[in-house]
């Protein structure tokens, strides 16, 4: 800590604090909300945060060049800014330095939604491939979207040289607030868990729970309690802490988050204010394949079947619609219905999912067709899983009779099925899967597999593995190799494997990959006793595209390939060059050339010479951070908000950052008439308006630049009043005199 503590600092505690990684209360300002989170402390008691943690809670946006890494992750010095531990309480106490923000006011936690507004992409793919006595050869790939009118536009088409084919075109409107989507044109029909996907063209609505990320779509596990006391709340997944929670007396529900997916056990340890321990436990079963109780969706298709897709034989064909409904209960799990009508033939299937925490996860489907041509057909099936941190079990059967006739499928074409596969944790360093899939068909031969492998970690840097396929068709393939990670960024893997046809074979494959470089390569040989094969690679992969070369010899013959995959997008008055582009892209103006963007705390590149940048990878409706880098901002700058919490749109957003604004701020130094500096935690008044000194930095205020010109009262913590004469009308001045009043 390189400064005095501010005043706020309230702590007398004279305990050590512990080292180690620890759990803290965080306060960055004073009777500030205050939150929870992890930090590092070493063995000088000096304190250390993650990367996300330090830029959210100092304010900040840049990060210490310095950085320790340990076995719980990455940690940067907290040295910027006045901070204090607290052991008696487990807290730590920031001077934060939050400019603007005192008022400008804070929205609520919901991010908001970005409309989704006119410009467009051109993704392309170009491959090319060389060799002796072939010839030269080059194929490509162009998808191109638009956003406009409200929704997102796509065609992809493939370039060969037999000619030119269309793959897939079609428009999409969202609607997020009712989770629904409309779409038209190519589009897969989405069936039951165990029923098919097909090509259809044609329309589509239905729920879109993805407009929605943060909804939880199936059950989490959950305990509900009495609180006496003001109390925190810890709650544990299988041992490993989830999330940490302060509880008012009275009742209390704690929601685990999402991401959890199968069988584990809930810990909630609650702790009153007089010390008093309550503990609770329970065992939880749940699996993204059910619906939360009270949920339900549905979709209504119409249009005609596509077969042949991506072939010479690509037709739409059978006219037909098509509905499916699936609703999630509390006691009775999830239900769902499906029907499919055609010209000749109509079908209906419906699906129940179960689960319990000590039996896994149940599936039962029944289905029922009828045609002219084939009369009355039936089909059932069942599924089970079970999933653990020690392994899991997954299986599903179903039959069918000759005359059942499903979606997409001829009649009866299998007979039955079977899928069972396992894998299981054989203590912290193994693991095995075993596989086995056997399917009966009566429009071609059948299809049987079984798969088995083991994976073994001999140290940090080396692992083995093991592994058998054996089918009818191909015969018992197996391979056993050794990975080994060499000096910093090479890695080396040997296997030998066997495959009937072709007998034994070596591999080995050399690989060079920095952490932090866009550039990658590879280089691999393979032995057989007829074979000889060669190849190397050089791959690029950053912001404007990806691009891989490579040379190969076969046997004496040498071939050249490489490939390109780019995307140049586009906004009104602007162009882009980027890397592909899926479901569009956000632009985040800041006004001014050079400036660092920040997406969710990490830099994502600087506004080019229009003051803009475009963003890719962002995912739509999820909510996402857009800040500018404030190192490049100069304070008495004319500047609005510098950051956001939106929901990126389906198509093309447009963040405005730092743009004129009326209520922008400029950073000013205030003393005392009697040389201190105005203390942190006084407010400032202005016809009704007020702000706040960014906490804990004495003397630091924000002002909005409509207050220029104008007296300005400040109210210190102590109650006592003092008066800003005038500020000025220009920044030549940045410290003002605030004179005490009698």
């Amino acid at each position: 800590m390189n400064a005095l503590p501010p005043a706020w600092f309230d702590s007398s505690c004279t305990a050590p604090f512990p080292g180690g990684t620890q759990l803290v209360v965080i306060e960055r300002e004073a009777d500030g909300e205050q939150i929870t989170g992890r930090i590092h402390v070493d063995d000088a008691g000096r304190v250390w945060l993650s990367a996300a943690d330090y830029i959210a809670w100092t304010g900040l946006s840049t990060l210490p060049s310095a950085s320790d890494v340990t076995a719980t992750g990455t940690w940067y010095p907290l040295t910027a800014i006045p901070y204090q531990l607290d052991a008696c309480s487990m807290r730590l106490q920031l001077a934060a330095q939050l400019p603007r923000r005192h008022y400008l006011g804070i929205g609520g936690p919901d991010a908001a939604q970005m409309p989704a507004e006119l410009g467009g992409y051109l993704n392309m793919d170009l491959f090319g491939f060389s060799s002796e006595h072939m010839g030269a050869s080059v194929a490509g790939q162009a998808e191109l979207g638009l956003s406009a009118a409200g929704g997102l536009w796509r065609t992809r088409q493939v370039f060969l040289r037999e000619g030119y084919r269309r793959l897939d075109s079609q428009v999409r409107w969202d609607f997020p607030e009712q989770m629904v989507a409309l779409e038209a044109g190519d589009i897969l029909n989405s069936g039951l868990s165990m029923s098919p996907n097909v090509r259809f063209g044609g329309l589509s609505w239905g729920t879109d729970f993805s407009q929605r990320p943060e909804l939880p779509t199936y059950p989490l596990p959950s305990v509900q309690g009495d609180a006496t006391l003001p109390s925190t709340a810890e709650l544990y997944v299988d041992g490993q802490l989830r999330q940490s929670n302060r509880l008012t007396a009275g009742p209390y529900a704690l929601d685990s988050q999402s991401g959890i997916n199968g069988a584990g056990d809930l810990q909630v340890v609650v702790r009153d204010n007089l010390g008093r321990e309550t503990r609770i436990s329970q065992a939880f079963y749940t699996s993204p394949q059910l619906l939360r109780a009270g949920l339900s969706d549905y979709h209504l298709d119409i249009g005609r079947l596509r077969e042949g897709f991506g072939t010479d034989n690509d037709q739409y064909r059978q006219g037909f619609a098509s509905g499916r409904w699936r609703v999630g209960t509390e006691s009775l799990g999830t239900i769902g219905v499906r029907a499919d009508v055609l010209a000749d033939s109509q079908s209906t299937q419906g699906e129940w999912i179960y689960s319990n925490p000590h039996w896994g996860l149940w599936q039962l489907g029944l289905g029922g067709s009828h045609s002219r041509s084939e009369g009355w057909g039936e089909r059932v099936s069942a599924g089970y899983e079970w999933l653990s941190r020690q392994g899991s079990v997954q299986a599903q059967a179903s039959a069918s009779s000759p005359a059942f006739i499903e979606l997409g499928r001829e009649a009866g074409a299998i007979a039955s099925s079977l899928r069972v596969q396992t894998g299981w944790r054989v203590g912290p360093a193994s693991s095995f899967t075993l596989g086995w899939s056997d399917e009966h068909r009566r429009d071609r031969d059948n299809l049987s597999i079984a798969t088995a492998s083991w994976q073994q970690t001999l140290s940090e840097s080396r692992q083995a593995y093991v592994s058998f396929i054996q089918s009818p068709g191909l015969g018992l393939n197996s391979s056993i190799g050794l990975t080994q990670a060499l000096i910093s960024n090479w890695s080396l893997s040997a296997q030998i494997n066997h495959r009937e046809s072709e007998g034994c074979g070596l591999q080995i494959s050399l690989s060079w990959q920095p952490s932090q470089s866009v550039w990658s390569a590879r280089l691999a040989g393979e032995v057989r006793a007829h074979e000889q094969l060669t190849q190397a690679n050089w791959l690029y992969a950053g912001e404007r595209g990806q691009a891989n070369v490579g040379i190969g010899e076969r046997n004496g013959l040498s071939s050249v390939q490489g490939s390109v995959a780019t995307s140049l997008a586009w906004v009104p008055h602007n162009l882009f060059w980027s890397k592909r582009l899926q479901n569009g892209f956000v632009v985040v103006d800041a006004g001014a050339p050079d400036i660092t963007v920040y997406r969710n705390h990490q830099s994502v590149g600087r506004t080019d010479e229009q003051g803009q940048l475009l963003v890719s990878d962002t995912w739509p409706y999820q909510g996402t951070e857009f800040s500018l880098g404030w190192e490049d901002l100069p304070l008495n700058a004319q500047l609005g908000n510098v950051e956001a919490i939106l929901r990126p749109p389906r198509g093309v957003g447009h963040v405005r950052l730092a743009s004129a604004d009326a209520a922008a701020s400029q950073s000013w130094q205030a003393r005392l008439d009697t040389g201190d500096w105005l203390p942190a935690g006084s407010i400032l008044r202005h016809h009704g308006e007020t702000a706040e000194l960014p906490s804990g930095l004495d003397g630091l205020l924000y002002i909005p630049s409509h207050w220029r010109g104008d007296s300005l009262e400040a109210i210190l913590p102590d109650q006592r009043h003092c008066l800003i004469a005038a500020l000025p009308t220009t920044s030549a001045d940045t410290e003002l005199t605030c004179r005490l009043q009698i």
